[in-house]
């Protein structure tokens, strides 16, 4: 690989701190305070397991922890060009590797930059990455970027592709999250800038992470600038928003995971959920939030609903009038919820399940390479795509 063509990124080189993941051990199944560089899924450790940490923040320091030897064995992976803790079949960031200037908001750019597009880096995501790449450094002495809040797992519906039963910590589960929430907000009040709440439960059906918004006052987190909130909508209704007025301005980026186009589809891939009330909560969402997405985890129970599914964003278009609402296909991981049998079953993305060639073919139909830039429209199974 040539020098241009070398990757960066700088989500690795503190643009991210992802704090708790689905990988909980045994013992504390709802509750984690283990810091990665990204998400979890998306990388892999020395042994070839998915997944690498860098410390834990419930039993030690955070300094130690983002400083920590395996910090900096990761980010030396990162400057020397290799990459060899990160999934590249998995991670949609360098699946999605271009050259062309940002469009929409800043919190959209491109994380991942080649070198010969290096100053398109530094303009989106910091000249401090400059820094970081003509010294090499591996020490940094700042706060990540962003964190993702990811410590609390309670939800109030229950996927299949996510969770065996619903998730509600209480007790001493409850007040370890409480003690990580604590130590995460005082890393936040240092200079942090965005927050990413939640990739492993709901926003607003944990009682840590609603309180938390419902009382942030923007003074008290002065480098804050925005928030997304990664969320199944259902309980985002326009009673509770209200009451979480304090974070309105910053709330720029929002995704709703919905998985269906059809209530019958979604009342099996959304165990728990409610369509109606989701759908009543999808007539105002998107005129609040800027930059606003809706995704879908690729199953063999929803894949043929894809062309619906953009139909439907289509519509939110069109009915609120926001430009910049995206829409994103992933492929569904087993998080130890399915046998191999199962998962294998669900796998639609894999070239031996039996519908493997229907599903390329509406994939190819309805999604091209070019439509991040082009339409808003995002996958992490780019390799599918001819």
């Amino acid at each position: 690989m040539s020098s241009d063509e070398k990757l960066y990124c700088s989500i690795a080189m503190g643009g991210w701190a992802e704090i708790g993941h689905t990988g909980e051990p045994l013992d504390t199944p709802n509750a984690n305070g283990d810091v990665s560089p990204c998400c979890p899924g998306w990388l892999r450790d020395d042994n070839g397991e998915t997944g690498y940490v860098f410390g834990n923040v419930y039993t030690d320091k955070w300094d130690k922890v983002w400083n920590s030897n395996r910090a900096i064995k990761f980010r030396e992976s990162i400057l020397d060009g290799s990459f060899k803790y990160c999934n590249e079949t998995l991670c949609p960031h360098l699946q999605n590797v271009h050259s062309n200037p940002n469009v929409g908001s800043i919190e959209t750019a491109p994380y991942v930059r080649k070198m010969k597009d290096i100053e398109l880096l530094y303009k989106e995501r910091g000249e401090h990455h400059r820094n970081i790449i003509d010294n090499k450094l591996t020490k940094l002495d700042f706060s990540p970027d962003l964190i993702k809040m990811d410590y609390d797992r309670s939800c109030n519906i229950s996927c299949p592709s996510c969770r065996i039963e619903l998730v509600t910590p209480r007790g001493k589960e409850l007040e370890k999250i409480e003690k990580i929430q604590d130590s995460v907000v005082e890393v936040i009040r240092n200079g942090t800038r965005k927050l990413y709440i939640t990739g492993t439960g709901d926003p607003f059906g944990s009682a840590t992470f609603r309180k938390f918004l419902v009382d942030f006052k923007e003074e008290d987190f002065p480098s804050v600038k925005t928030i997304r909130l990664h969320t199944n909508g259902v309980k985002w209704t326009k009673e509770l928003w209200k009451k979480m007025s304090g974070i309105h301005n910053l709330v720029t980026d929002a995704e709703v995971s919905m998985d269906a186009a059809t209530e019958k589809t979604y009342n099996v891939v959304r165990r728990g959920g409610d369509w109606n009330q989701l759908m009543e909560n999808l007539k105002f969402i998107p005129k609040e939030i800027e930059w606003f997405g809706i995704s879908m985890v690729v199953q063999d129970l929803n894949y043929k609903e894809i062309p619906m599914f953009i139909e439907l964003r289509d519509r939110l278009v069109k009915e609120s009038g926001n430009k910049s609402i995206y829409v994103y296909f992933s492929k569904i991981t087993n998080w130890d919820t399915f046998t191999e049998e199962e998962f294998n079953k669900r796998a639609v993305w894999k070239s031996e399940h039996p519908e493997h060639e229907d599903f390329v073919k509406i994939l190819n139909e309805n999604v091209k390479k070019e439509y991040w830039q082009e339409r808003f429209m995002g996958t992490n199974m780019v390799d599918l795509l001819v």
